[in-house]
């Protein structure tokens, strides 16, 4: 017969909650080893942690610390319920002078479970709720559940030991590469998109960034990548005639007036190509940043995810009524925050702001809409531009990249077919010229 499994009970902890501080208390220096890892918030007894507290205020100030000057302590500020002489010298007297990292840890780990039973019973009470819609319960978990694993991953600095086995480990992890763009000259020198990224991608109006992002996001799903894909202006089947035209490279008013004639070969072919490409496309287009962060969570979950592609920035909901530049600023932090959580690079469109216009030059950071953070917290940020003397190429500036070089791409954009294709010179005798790059 299966032995019965013993329930367990928090308030067990409490006596390695005083072998922990009786430790701290025979060598104050202890302290040191744990503060950066072990909050007051941690303890099951509050006075535990009242006496927990009062040790971190002596630390941070450089001062040793005792049973007496604990007492003396809590005497001076009458907390009559702490300052017991009985108490606080049983824990030093029964307590060994070694082990705090070892209890230190067992208190952590208690922590961690009662919040995560708090999230449980909340959620739970939360779904036996006759009132509560199911879209706001998902939302609120959602929220919490972040908020829980803030809580309990939080911890202190590393050292470079740990961190040159972290890095190791990532490079060896083929599982890790990033997401490749389709595009062979900026995968050249991006090295891919890689997880955790914030990738702006900025250009005026009529130039095709939502072209460059929806055939991005074609091309990493048709590799077999997770993506789900967020648009604030378009219509699903909008969408996916653009991606029609540019994989069958028709024009799209063929489709429009379904004068698809003599290309319907070629449409079906396309359709067939995309029907199992692993896109997921957002259906709602008035979202806030709680929403994005809140479906790419569920998609992570369900299914897995790659690359998130967000088009775009300006036009994601500010749900206070803050000053713009601060709201968009927060935004852009919380896609930042999102892209290193989920462990998957960020594609984000940004507008221009007027002076762009009004300098008629090449958009440089500085140009970047309402805040300054966009340049601060991306990645990468690309620029298309217009090729001189080159009716279908375009640039496209690499304007900021944290992790390599900057510089310039050509690229070929049919606009007709809101298709980007890597660009290359006509032969000349016979030869392909070098794709520029400077």
């Amino acid at each position: 017969m299966k032995e019965k499994t013993k329930e367990r009970k928090f308030e067990d902890i409490v006596e390695t909650e005083r072998l922990f501080l009786g430790c701290l208390m025979q060598n104050f220096k202890s302290i040191y080893n744990v503060m950066d890892s072990i909050e007051a918030s941690d303890f099951f007894w509050e006075k535990h942690s009242k006496i927990y507290s009062a040790m971190l205020e002596f630390a941070t100030k450089g001062i040793e610390f005792d049973v007496y000057k604990l007492h003396a302590h809590f005497q001076e500020r009458n907390e009559s319920y702490v300052q017991e002489s009985e108490y606080l010298f049983e824990i030093s007297e029964r307590a060994p002078s070694t082990g705090a990292d070892f209890y230190g840890s067992l208190i952590k780990d208690s922590s961690r479970l009662r919040k995560i039973h708090k999230f449980l019973s909340h959620s739970l009470s939360m779904i036996n709720c006759e009132g509560e819609e199911p879209g706001s319960i998902i939302e609120e978990i959602d929220e919490n559940y972040s908020t829980l694993q803030k809580q309990i991953r939080k911890s202190g600095y590393i050292k470079e030991s740990e961190a040159i086995d972290m890095a190791l480990a990532s490079w060896a992890d083929k599982s890790s590469k990033g997401v490749p763009t389709g595009f062979s000259d900026l995968d050249n020198i991006i090295v891919e998109m890689e997880k955790g990224q914030l990738i702006v991608l900025a250009a005026s109006t009529g130039m095709g960034k939502s072209a460059l992002a929806i055939n991005i996001a074609t091309n990493a799903a048709l590799t077999g990548k997770q993506v789900l894909l967020f648009n604030s202006e378009m219509k699903i089947e909008d969408i996916v005639m653009r991606q029609v035209c540019s994989k069958a490279m028709i024009d799209s008013r063929a489709i429009k007036k379904m004068d698809i004639g003599s290309v319907g070969g070629k449409v079906q072919s396309s359709l067939a190509e995309l029907y199992n490409a692993n896109l997921c496309i957002n259906k709602e287009h008035d979202i806030n940043i709680a929403e994005i962060q809140g479906r790419c969570q569920q998609k992570k979950f369900e299914s897995g995810l790659d690359l998130v592609v967000i088009d775009y920035l300006q036009l994601i909901r500010l749900d206070k009524a803050e000053n713009r530049t601060v709201g968009v600023g927060n935004i852009c932090r919380a896609i930042k925050l999102m892209a290193i959580k989920l462990e998957v690079p960020v594609l984000c469109l940004s507008q221009l702001n007027r002076e762009t216009f009004k300098e008629k030059q090449e958009p440089e950071l500085h140009h970047l809409r309402d805040s300054g953070n966009i340049e601060q917290d991306a990645d990468h940020v690309w620029f298309i531009v217009k090729k001189p003397n080159e009716e279908d190429a375009v640039q496209l500036k690499i304007a900021k990249n944290r992790n390599g070089r900057t510089g310039k791409i050509s690229l070929e954009y049919k606009g007709e077919y809101f298709l980007f294709r890597d660009y290359r010179p006509a032969p000349k005798d016979g030869y392909y010229l070098p794709p520029e790059m400077f």
